[in-house]
């Protein structure tokens, strides 16, 4: 027996040996394969970085803490600095006194790679060896010994093999975790996984199956298969888990010190990757993956190229394979390595960028996988015969090592830029020119050739770029392409790059006068056989016949290579020479950059529906334009009361669990699922967008609702009856708040102001624009031609209730702020009531048992939707001063409230809350999603009532749905709002599973994943058409530069911050621990911090309120940590204290903390694009007001519920009338801005005249006398206006171009657009210049031509704008005259004949009139 085992051990031993010198000697072949040319881009980076890296002098050694100065310090965050440092170290080692040249840097650096991937193959061994068998273990070694991806990456030193290996050294002892439960072993987890961050942050998705890990090692550890049968240790998991992190910490400390000293750059990089990455960012080497598929692209490309196509498809059968049998038999080992494979896969093949060694990371499980599938499969169909057993595997074997040896042999041989270089010296003359393209490598150089500039191919097509390119080309002899980098992407970008593609065609037909005189490639090839790749596969040309030959046997057909696969170490050179001396002029005739110039200028963008000319949908929509006021507020309440009526049985089914039912959530869910049913058929092209289409969608609901009737018909039935009364309340206080509301509108309706207009024309140009189309996307009334790149499902729901009611938009605008209105309170008193009754339920009284949960609720509304912040009181003490000491009383400023930051901020932050909002009354993204996001938070609260609990499998999907298409609605009308409706459900659904869910944790936490991921699939599938039409200019993140002060977050915040402090201090007095063990422990330290919380909070609290005088930058950020802190410390303590009762606390709680977050995150982050910070700020403080105040108002309901224990504390008399003083006081200083905000705003406009409700009605008499136009000095008569958009909204049908004066935003430019819809060719610049960011050029070109239009005096250029645009109305008024040439306006009247006829005059006498004119 000693002697079998030693002879086990020593054939291991010996294939170890053996393995790794073939591993090494496959990584070390052709190490100096680029023969000194630095050929591959980010070594090239990443040596030069290392380079500049040295010690201080001592005179300035304190630089090192100083990042900007420092000369430790990478410079740059794009990789992480370990390499830098372990590539240094050694260099000095080598090398201590004279160092290494960046040239001789190159081989230690590659060294290090090559030894680094032979460790990966030791920890692939290692991992299938203890986990799996040693057969396994043989053959996984093998495939990753043979693997051509390690092969090619291992001869660079970039970072992929490095993080790779780290990687895998992190997963092993997260396996060993599971096994031995061990703390050393969470220590090397902790380790590894922080030199993998500071190597390259990609890997940070390595924390799932560290946590992952770390949770089943609780589960029998050491057991194989997963049991959800007993219940972990989780404080030991806490632990582990805190070690993990602190051994993380320390050696990101230790390898990357500069990731803290320069957080700013640290994070700066990380997001500049990312949106590099995601293509946000436009930069050239990216485009090639454009239209590119997510996934397929990775998994194509790493069958061909990366594995070879035989490893390649059994890696990724494998894995399919190894997938099935985890949910078979819940493997341990599998679970984990599937927590990092199918994370980081997700991920990375999601984005945009494609590059093939972004799938290195997860290659060495592929090969375990496909290892492990083999002998499975080999044992189960081929166990009869041994021989036929070991076939599948010397097949696949035979090909792998076949095509290795093959891939190496490109290093045989000089690199094919050195040949090329080598073929000038020879064929070409002293002094000849040689042009190459920018973005390329570049090759040797030759003496006595001169370089020209580099063709600048990648830049926009235009009249420009190609001047000076045939320019070059004229004076070029060579033109040198070293990679098909370009001339592989640039082509199959037509549209964007119609001449250059046309220029690369007629190249490579060689009619440029330039013939190709000699390529080089270096294909692999081994014994006769090549593998062919493709340079032109994606391309609809073909490289021309040289005398190159391929000998023996060609596998062709693999296409196209990945750039990170050929370009560097064996890219395919062509050398083109100048054989006909065309001159410039000629290549220009040549490439008719004229002809494709004029189709560049002329293309309309974003141009989808070619029928938008012919929509007619025109005045027959408004049928109840004449009807008197109070007859269509009632045909309004009654529209929405149907479209509520036709999901309430729906709604009521899926939430039954509420005591309400979900009869307030019908509210707002019947017009938003209507308007998304409608939404989605016109979409999809099944119908038109008309009344017929809408009312299809509320008969479908109609029906869905009168089947799921009859499920609960008698509960149904008897609980309207029961609750009859509840209902009439519900209904009345839904009719008071939109009444109320109206009113508030009525006395000022108006659309427009010069200074404090707002968005509303925007938002209303949208809206008529909406109403007027009859399909999807709808098209932009400011910019013909295209269709809105904008979130306007917001709007689209407004356009449904206006056609269903047949009210003219100027009034329903109005109609729908009110409404938007009530929806929000009445689904704050729905989240606020329906928790309260739950709670009480829960400690035994029935539903609807104290009258104090409807009071609490009320004033819910009133904390979130009426309170303004703590400058009303600030003004309100000014006007008190005044009266005081005798002085003017000054006026109340409404405005000032929403800019509560310093006003010489170059944040230019909007500090708005609800009520500025519905009583400034933009109907713009931000409003509209306010009721819909309180929906989604009434429905994820609902949905969490399901936990734990048994139901009907079938209402549980129902409801993910319902979830995932409110989702999907708040993400397509305000985007802002996404992330955090998502962030909360994983808080509550995710966290609620953890916490109150039943089973193992990590069946639970595996629930809670699947429900969030069909909710999040629900929510971009059902809108799929939008988002295939939306295009995305300003996505991702940067540092912000700006913070708040202090007294700032405080003065907004302070109710919030009131009573959630009170809950803080009261649950601490109640939960805290009274007395202390003397010996220290965990215990002890947790006993002591919430005992002494308190004072802690007290002494830190006001040292901050004192520091933010002295120092401001970082204190609200420290403070909302710190506060943060304290929050989460005491909610532990109280759902530890007492769990069951804490169950409806904890939704409450999440709502804080995500507030908090919000905050904590507007003071590191802004988003990019952003104006300083002003809308990050104004979304994200909008949307924690509303998270604060829903907890805060809860909080306050918990306290009164815990009085009976207070008043056994002394003193509780004295603190009870101190904190209700305060309590009040602080209700007067919330509610004061609403009192003197609603008269000082109504005021606010042109001219007193009746109340209406029609916002246009304000043009019958007014007189703008300022910031009308640009340079205004006379006044302008806005009633001749007023008769022209009603000429054009009853006699124009469809959708035909109008051109008008366009002046400066928020001026009185476009008002025809504005209040049609009509399409005009140009609108507001800036916001055109925001949703369409990447054709800035156009929307300029567009502006130059209107202005154009107006000012020449030529009838023939007229008529070429006309043609151009598809123009049919000209509007001339009184605008148009202001600030457009008498010569310009003059023209119009001469071109009847050339089909400009006038169709209107509002006045025909008068010398302010306006005119239209109709072009056929």
């Amino acid at each position: 027996m000693y002697k079998l085992d030693k002879k086990i051990f020593f054939s291991g031993y010996t294939f170890f040996i053996l393995i790794t010198f073939v591993a090494f000697f496959l990584r070390l072949y052709g190490l100096n394969w680029d023969n000194r040319t630095l050929f591959h881009p980010d070594e090239r980076a990443l040596l030069m970085q290392v380079n500049n890296i040295h010690f201080p002098e001592l005179s300035k050694f304190t630089d090192i803490f100083n990042p900007n100065l420092s000369p430790l310090h990478p410079g740059s965050f794009n990789w992480g600095s370990f390499p830098h440092y372990l590539l240094k170290i050694i260099a000095y080692i080598i090398s201590p006194f004279n160092g290494l040249d960046i040239y001789e840097l190159r081989y230690p650096g590659r060294i290090i790679m090559a030894i680094s991937d032979v460790v990966t193959i030791g920890f692939v061994y290692l991992i299938c060896r203890e986990y799996f068998s040693r057969r396994i273990a043989v053959i996984a070694s093998i495939f990753s010994t043979f693997s051509v991806i390690n092969i090619q990456l291992s001869h660079f030193f970039a970072v992929d093999i490095l993080m790779t290996t780290l990687s895998v050294a992190t997963i092993y002892f997260c396996l060993r975790v599971i096994k031995y439960s061990r703390v050393i072993d969470s220590v090397m987890v902790g380790v590894f996984f922080g030199l993998a961050i500071a190597t390259k942050f990609s890997v940070s998705p390595l924390i799932i199956p560290i946590i992952v890990s770390h949770v089943i090692s609780g589960n029998f550890f050491g057991a194989r298969n997963l049991s959800f049968e007993n219940i972990p240790n989780y404080i030991e998991i806490l632990k582990k888990l805190l070690i993990f992190a602190i051994s993380t910490f320390l050696v990101l400390l230790f390898v990357q010190p500069y990731m803290f000293l320069d957080i700013r750059g640290y994070f700066s990089d990380i997001f500049t990757q990312s949106s590099m990455v995601r293509m946000n960012v436009d930069w050239p080497f990216t485009r090639q993956y454009i239209d590119t598929p997510r996934y397929w692209y990775q998994i194509i490309q790493s069958i061909k190229w990366g594995l070879g196509p035989v490893l390649g498809i059994l890696c990724w059968l494998s894995l399919i394979h190894i997938i099935f049998n985890v949910f078979k038999t819940k493997r341990k080992v599998e679970i984990v390595i599937l927590s990092w494979v199918i994370p980081y896969f997700l991920i990375t093949g999601w984005f945009d960028v494609k590059f093939l060694r972004y799938m290195l990371p997860i290659v060495p499980f592929l090969l375990i996988f496909a290892s492990r599938s083999l002998v499975v499969f080999s044992e189960n169909f081929f166990s009869y015969n041994r021989i036929i057993k070991i076939t599948p595997l010397l097949f696949i074997l035979l090909f792998t090592i076949h095509y290795s040896l093959s891939f190496i042999n490109i290093y045989s041989t000089p690199h094919p830029s050195v040949v090329a270089s080598d073929w000038l010296k020879e064929n070409a003359k002293k002094g000849d020119i040689v042009i190459q393209e920018h973005w390329d490598e570049g090759f040797p150089p030759v003496n006595g050739l001169i370089l020209n500039e580099r063709l600048e191919m990648y830049n926009p097509d235009s009249i420009k770029k190609f001047s000076k390119i045939t320019n070059q080309l004229e004076e070029s002899d060579f033109l040198v392409l070293i990679t098909n980098r370009l001339y592989g992407t640039i082509p199959r970008l037509e549209d964007r790059y119609p001449i250059s593609s046309h220029y690369y065609r007629l190249l490579f037909e060689e009619k440029l006068g330039y013939e190709l005189v000699f390529q080089h490639y270096k294909n692999p090839n081994f014994l006769g056989i090549t593998y062919i790749e493709d340079p032109l596969a994606r391309v609809n040309f073909v490289i021309p016949e040289t005398n190159i030959d391929q000998d023996g046997i060609i596998i062709s057909g693999l296409g196209w290579a990945d750039e990170s696969f050929n370009v560097y170490d064996h890219p395919h050179v062509l050398i083109f020479q100048n054989t006909s001396n065309f001159s410039s002029e000629k290549l220009l005739e040549l490439l008719e950059v004229g002809k494709f110039h004029e189709q560049i200028k002329n293309k309309n963008i974003f141009d989808t529906n070619p029928n938008w000319l012919n929509e007619m949908q025109g005045k027959q929509i408004f049928f109840s334009e004449n009807f008197p006021t109070l007859l269509l507020i009632l045909f309004w309440y009654l529209a929405i009361q149907i479209l509520a009526l036709s999901v309430l049985p729906f709604v009521m089914i899926l939430f039954w669990k509420l005591p309400d039912k979900g009869y307030l959530l019908s509210k707002i869910l019947g017009l938003l699922l209507v308007s998304a049913f409608t939404w989605l058929v016109v979409s999809l092209g099944i119908i038109q967008f008309s009344l017929i289409s809408i009312s299809l969608s509320i008969l479908f609901f109609t029906l869905v609702s009168l089947f799921f009737l009859r499920i609960r018909f008698y509960e149904t039935i008897r609980w309207l009856y029961e609750t009859r009364k509840k209902i009439l309340i519900w209904e009345s206080i839904f009719l008071v708040t939109f009444i109320l509301f109206l009113l508030i509108r009525f006395y000022n309706p108006d659309l427009w102001h010069p200074y404090r207009g707002g968005e509303k024309p925007m938002d209303f140009a949208y809206l008529n624009a909406i109403i007027k189309t009859t399909s999807l996307p709808p098209y932009d009334p400011w910019f013909s031609g295209g269709y809105m790149n904008y979130y306007y499902f917001g709007q689209f729901m407004v356009a449904n209730l206006i056609i269903l009611t047949g009210i003219i938009p100027s009034i329903s605008y109005n109609l729908a702020v009110a409404s938007f209105f009530s929806f929000s309170a009445i689904m704050i008193l729905s989240i606020l009531s329906n928790f309260q009754f739950l709670f009480l339920r829960s400690i035994g009284f029935p539903f609807w048992y104290k009258k104090f949960p409807w009071f609490i609720s009320i004033f819910g509304i009133f904390v979130v939707l009426i309170f303004g912040n703590i400058d009303g009181l600030f003004q309100f003490g000014g006007i008190i001063s005044d009266y005081i000491f005798g002085e003017k009383i000054r006026g109340f400023d409404y405005w000032r409230s929403s800019r509560m930051m310093d006003h010489s901020s170059m944040g230019f932050e909007i500090t708005e809350f609800p009520f500025f909002t519905f009583l400034f009354a933009d109907l713009h993204a931000h409003l509209l999603v306010i009721p819909i996001t309180l929906a989604g938070i009434l429905m994820i609260f609902s949905h969490f009532l399901s936990i734990g609990t048994l139901e009907h499998r079938y209402i549980k999907i129902l409801r993910l749905l319902t979830l995932g298409i409110l989702f999907g609605v708040i993400w397509i009308t305000n985007t802002w709002s996404y992330p955090t409706i998502i962030i909360l459900s994983i808080f509550v659904i995710l966290g609620g599973e953890i916490l109150f869910g039943y089973g193992h944790i990590l069946k639970r936490f595996i629930k809670g994943i699947i429900d969030l991921s069909v909710i999040t699939a629900i929510s971009y599938l059902f809108f799929l058409p939008f988002h295939n039409n939306f295009e995305l200019f300003n996505n991702g993140i940067v540092i912000s530069k700006y913070q708040t002060n202090l007294w700032r977050f405080i003065a907004i915040h302070f109710f919030f911050i009131f009573s959630i402090f009170s809950w803080i201090v009261v649950n601490h007095i109640i939960y805290a621990p009274k007395n202390l063990n003397r010996s220290i422990s965990i215990d002890f330290l947790f006993k002591f911090i919430t005992k002494y919380l308190l004072t802690i909070s007290f002494i830190v609290i006001s040292l901050l309120l004192v520091l933010t005088f002295i120092f401001s930058k970082w204190i609200t950020l420290i403070f909302l940590l710190f506060f943060g802190l304290i929050f989460i410390g005491i909610s532990i303590l109280s759902y530890i204290r007492q769990p069951g009762r804490n169950r409806y606390l904890f939704l409450f709680v999440s709502l804080t903390f995500l507030a908090l977050c919000i905050s904590i995150g507007v003071e590191i982050i802004t988003i990019k694009g952003d104006i300083g910070r002003m809308n990050t700020v104004f979304k994200f403080y909008l949307q924690s007001w509303i998270l604060f105040g829903l907890s805060s108002v809860y909080f306050l309901w918990d306290i009164f519920y815990k009085r009976d224990i207070l008043k056994q504390l002394k003193f509780y008399a004295i603190f009870k009338y101190i904190w209700i003083s305060l309590f009040l006081f602080f209700i007067f200083s919330g509610v004061i801005y609403s009192f003197y905000a609603i008269p000082t705003r109504n005021s606010d406009r042109f001219i007193n005249i009746n109340p209406s409700l029609n916002g246009n009605k304000y043009m019958n008499k007014a007189i703008c006398t300022n910031h009308c136009y640009p340079g205004q000095t006379d006044p302008l008569n806005l009633y001749h206006d007023l008769n022209t958009i009603n000429w054009f909204r009853q006699n124009v049908s469809g959708a035909p171009v109008i051109v008008e004066g366009v002046t400066d935003l928020y001026m009185w430019g476009n008002r025809i657009s504005i209040n049609t819809g009509l399409p005009a060719v140009i609108g507001w610049d800036w916001h055109q210049k925001q949703q369409r960011a990447n054709y800035t050029r156009s929307i300029e070109s567009r502006i130059f031509d209107v202005k154009n239009f107006y000012l020449t005096g030529s009838t023939e250029k007229a008529i070429e704008f006309l043609d151009k645009y598809k123009v049919k109305y000209v509007v001339v008024g009184e605008l148009e005259r202001r600030i457009y040439t008498k010569v310009g306006i003059l023209k119009f009247e001469k071109m009847e004949s050339l089909g400009l006829k006038k169709v209107y005059s509002s006045e025909a006498t008068s010398t302010e009139t306006t005119i239209i004119y109709e072009y056929k």
